[in-house]
């Protein structure tokens, strides 16, 4: 038996510190959050609207009860303002509503998405969050890969809501080896198509910090493939104009002189206006030729909550927008040091902020729950975190899970 000396120069070797099961067990519950909030449209077809429902308020029932059980760091007096007066104007426009029933519906699943988004940052640090991310976007891409498969193979046609074959509104055209458009789990191309691409940005920012490079190369070629068979104008359309702000943000980044970066908002901001005046007037032409146009998010809030509804969902959008773009751009700074490095994780609020604008823009489908939940959830953490890693909204998760010394 060893035998330590009564003055030892160290600490005597210990194993390391494990995250606990409870631990792991809530960061899996916030992957099956996500995953719902992704395919939520893929609850619908499978179960029907009622019993999709019922799913998203007892899952919110259960994040409510586990929220109090862990109580996380939040400043409460520093919350995402615009997106909170956007739910309650349209929980007031309830009271007119031609359709009482099917309004408060959604308002119901409105609110219930911002609280899961809210219990989800609070719950996860920023390397965590980006984690669990990606692992619901691996399910939601891998299981419609599976599910085309499926369909092509055995149902060899297309594919009705509920699990039926027949000629009805197809959940799956089952076009997988014929060439045509697929929808995977989601039931529609343009959602395929978009979370694919959003699943090749968060995948690259994984591979960018240190994760790994195989398995994740795998996924983002996947993910590239359902991209490219789902067809979509607008998920086109988006890539490219994440492309321009990516390499904005890597140009503003590597700014080192007084007024460098002016040039490049003054030329940008001149860029941007022009493709947006450009999309704008353009609208049908652009989009509707490769898909069936829509009314986009605006049109649509505009037309359930009226203009003060749409002001408030800009400014949810503007607020967001602008912290996540300083969020990427800014060296992480918090005292006298100057130097810190860049982290490949603050460029995916900004990029998932581009993909919502122009998937706003092309149709509604951003201000249904997968959209809405990326919203608050990065808005609530960049407000909450504003730096990876240090704060006390991420050290006092990371000391509980043994991530960081209490003492240190």
């Amino acid at each position: 038996m060893a035998v330590y000396t009564k003055h030892p120069v160290s600490a005597p070797p210990a194993a390391p510190v494990r995250e606990k099961t409870g631990h792991l067990l809530l960061r899996g519950w916030c992957v099956f959050v996500l995953f719902l909030a992704f395919t939520g449209a893929a609850w619908v077809d499978a179960v029907g609207a009622t019993f999709a429902s019922i799913i998203a308020v007892a899952a919110g029932a259960l994040s409510v009860g586990l929220w109090f059980a862990v109580r996380p760091y939040v400043e409460w007096r520093r919350l995402p303002v615009f997106p909170i007066a956007y739910l309650l104007w349209a929980a007031l426009c309830i009271i007119w509503s031609t359709s009482v029933a099917a309004s408060a519906l959604s308002w119901v699943m409105l609110a219930v998405t911002m609280l899961q988004a809210g219990f989800v940052a609070s719950v996860l640090t920023w390397r965590e969050l980006v984690r669990a991310v990606a692992s619901a976007l691996k399910w939601a891409i891998g299981l419609s890969l599976v599910f085309e498969l499926a369909v092509a193979i055995f149902v060899q046609g297309p594919l009705t809501s509920g699990l039926a074959p027949g000629t009805g509104a197809a959940w799956s055209s089952g076009e997988l080896f014929a060439g045509g458009r697929i929808q995977g789990i989601f039931g529609d191309s343009n959602l395929l198509a978009v979370m694919a691409l959003i699943a090749i940005i968060v995948f690259a920012i994984r591979i960018a910090y240190g994760a790994g490079r195989i398995q994740l190369g795998i996924w983002i070629a996947v993910s590239a493939y359902l991209l490219v068979r789902a067809q979509s104008g607008a998920a086109y359309v988006a890539a490219a104009a994440v492309t321009v702000v990516l390499i904005t943000v890597l140009l503003m980044r590597r700014a080192k002189r007084p007024g460098e970066r002016t040039r490049y908002y003054i030329g940008y901001v001149v860029v941007a206006a022009a493709g947006v005046a450009a999309v704008w007037i353009w609208h049908d032409a652009i989009f509707t030729a490769l898909e069936r146009a829509s009314d986009n998010v605006w049109v649509d809030v505009s037309s359930r909550l009226g203009v003060t509804g749409a002001i408030l969902l800009t400014l949810s959008y503007l607020v967001f927008v602008w912290r996540a773009w300083f969020f990427a751009v800014d060296r992480p700074r918090w005292d006298l040091r100057a130097d810190r490095p860049y982290s490949s994780l603050t460029l995916l609020p900004s990029l998932l902020a581009t993909v919502l604008l122009v998937q706003g823009v092309a149709q509604s489908g951003p201000l249904l729950l997968w959209g809405w939940m990326f919203l608050v959830m990065f808005a609530f953490k960049i407000i909450q975190a504003p730096h990876i890693g240090f704060g006390p909204a991420e050290q006092s998760i990371a000391i509980e899970r043994g991530e960081l010394n209490p003492s240190a």
